[in-house]
């Protein structure tokens, strides 16, 4: 849930039994690895080959995929 109304949307659920949350404390190592995976892979694929300027760093596709990895 990333915003204030969309928690409450989800509580409410919850309380109308509308959802159930089946397990409260969730191992979500597994979902940080694929989505960690997919912001590398989305950089990569919005950047291509241009030179990209994060604030005062000047670098090319291959010097950011060594950042990232």
């Amino acid at each position: 849930v990333r915003t204030d109304v969309g928690q409450k949307v989800v509580d409410h659920a919850i309380k109308n039994k509308l959802i159930e949350v089946t397990n409260k404390e969730p191992d979500l190592s597994e979902m940080k690895k694929f989505i960690n995976k997919k912001r590398k892979k989305n950089f990569l694929n919005l950047l291509g080959r241009d030179l990209i300027t994060a604030k005062y760093l000047h670098l090319n596709i291959d010097e950011f995929k060594d950042l990232l990895e």
